[in-house]
């Protein structure tokens, strides 16, 4: 998927989790393109749980700096970090890109997505 922003952008991807005791991350391969500003992503889980991250790496061989990594579940009780944004059964995550400065020229590229053991 690739925008220049023209109209909003959103994407939402529904996923089943049967185990309380993996921890899961959801993993975003993009980038924003050449002379572009950065790009702003809000993730929302399940409704209830917003992270907000920002995208400012072009593409790069072998995906250097293009990786984004969310952490969804964390059950490591001695972190600081320690969460759980899931639920047992379906799973809702809806991810909001947008420019950071809309007046310079923008475009946003979400190659790949995977939700899976971190």
């Amino acid at each position: 998927m690739t925008t220049e922003f023209s109209t909003p952008v959103s994407l939402t991807v529904n996923f089943k989790v049967l185990d309380t005791a993996n921890n899961y991350a959801l993993f975003l391969m993009n980038w924003i393109g050449t002379q572009s500003s950065a790009c702003k992503l809000t993730v929302t889980i399940n409704g209830l749980y917003t992270v907000t991250v920002y995208v400012d790496a072009a593409e790069g061989q072998g995906g250097q700096n293009n990786v984004t990594s969310i952490d969804l579940r964390n059950t490591d009780f001695t972190s600081i970090n320690f969460h759980d944004y899931l639920v047992l059964g379906l799973n809702q995550v809806q991810i909001t890109a947008e420019p950071t400065n809309s007046t310079q020229k923008n475009q946003y590229t979400l190659f790949a997505m995977a939700i899976g053991h971190a």
